[in-house]
């Protein structure tokens, strides 16, 4: 069960990134501009046709817990490592490996209820029209096999290349 939680907890994880995943340089966008930003919300305020306030938000949205979710990010990478460090062989193998488990449990759970807000609190910014048009944009993106909030189906970086 815990196991199945943990699968699924990064599963959800590694889908829901969207809105604000990272933030370089006060950018938003791949590339040298960051991780979801600059050009891409450039792209989206011209599609939606945000107003300068609604702009202002979206990049506050987006930005405003950046640093919180960079320190998580790394902390989970720290326990994988330690995780993947543990010695079979020790007497406390099993329940370190455990409480490892419950720790990326835990903090993976952190990483998608802050996406979470944020994608909530972006909605909230948007007219019903905004939304209507943003969800077929995702539904779009989803078509031309990209996944809104991740790479999706191997398609993306080096390391989602088969």
């Amino acid at each position: 069960m815990r196991k199945q939680l943990m699968i699924g907890l990064t599963a959800a994880t590694l889908t829901l990134g969207g809105l604000g995943t990272a933030v370089a340089s006060g950018k938003l966008g791949h590339g040298p501009e960051g991780m979801m930003g600059g050009r891409m919300l450039d792209r989206m305020a011209e599609k939606l046709d945000l107003t300068a306030e609604q702009q202002s938000q979206a990049e506050e949205i987006m930005i405003g817990s950046f640093k919180e979710m960079r320190e998580n990010k790394r902390a989970m990478k720290d326990l994988r490592t330690k995780l993947h460090k543990l010695d079979p062989t020790a007497a406390d193998y099993k329940q370190r490996s455990e409480q490892l488990a419950a720790d990326i449990a835990a903090a993976t759970e952190k990483m998608v209820l802050m996406r979470s807000e944020q994608r909530q609190a972006f909605n909230e910014i948007l007219t019903d029209e905004q939304r209507t048009e943003f969800a077929q944009l995702k539904d779009q993106w989803q078509e031309r096999g990209h996944h809104y909030g991740g790479h999706g189906e191997g398609k993306g970086g080096k390391h989602c290349r088969d």
